[in-house]
């Protein structure tokens, strides 16, 4: 289990997403140039090997008004019904790419935990890092 929580103001980048597609990125609050992709860490969750089943935890807090959203289960990406034109991620049922949408340009706190241990490429050592106690590698 890994675990990466981000902070700052949720915008759409110019620049597509590692597998092509509309790219949701947190801009740090305090270093306004660190810009770290959400779709890149749920890319790279979604084309992992490590696992079958994509398993992921997701909680957002929004700051202003402090709701939270949140969704646990399966990551998949497709269409919500056939009629649908767009791919979007979801946990499980949950519409995450349609939350985040509605969330831009709010600042936002947002912890993503992959089960299924893939996005070591994102965390470094200022990242908040939980490992499952029965795994005996670490992190780097």
């Amino acid at each position: 289990m890994q675990k990466i929580t981000l902070n700052g103001t949720l915008s759409i980048s110019d620049t597509p997403s590692i597998l092509n597609h509309m790219n949701y990125i947190i801009t740090d609050l305090i270093d306004k140039t660190t810009e770290t992709s959400i779709t890149n860490i749920l890319d790279t969750i979604h084309k992992s090997s490590n696992s079958i089943d994509k398993i992921v935890e997701i909680k957002g807090t929004i700051y202003i008004n402090g709701h939270i959203f949140k969704g646990f289960g399966k990551l998949i990406f497709g269409k919500e019904d056939l009629k649908a034109k767009v791919n979007e991620y979801f946990v499980n049922g949950f519409p995450l790419e349609r939350q985040l949408l509605e969330l831009i340009g709010q600042n936002i706190e947002i912890t993503i935990v992959d089960y299924t241990d893939s996005i070591s490429e994102f965390i470094d050592d200022t990242t908040d890092i939980t490992e499952d106690i029965n795994n005996e590698s670490k992190v780097s």
